[in-house]
């Protein structure tokens, strides 16, 4: 069994026409990829994406131990996968 090399934990949230359609939460990167993927839109559709992701507890300048994390709201799937893809290097 393959194991990652990094230890983040995705969530995403997707919001369209103004409601909250979706919310994921995960290891897997994967099973975050085939949810963007899996949204069907439309011209029409507003889309709001909302990606987080955690990286572990580090210790930051002032030594105390923090959580590590990135956020990003995006209007695209172009954008979403790109900013998904920095927060992944």
């Amino acid at each position: 069994m393959k194991q990652n090399k990094h230890n983040y934990n995705f969530t995403l949230n997707i919001k369209k026409n103004g409601k909250w359609v979706s919310h994921i939460t995960t290891h897997k990167i994967g099973r975050i990829l085939d949810r963007i993927r899996q949204e069907k839109t439309k011209l029409s559709d507003k889309m709001l994406y909302c990606l987080k992701v955690w990286y572990g507890k580090q210790v930051d300048n002032f030594g105390k131990l923090v959580d590590f994390e990135n956020e990003c709201i995006c209007k695209t799937k172009k954008e979403l996968l790109k900013t998904f893809r920095a927060f992944r290097e």
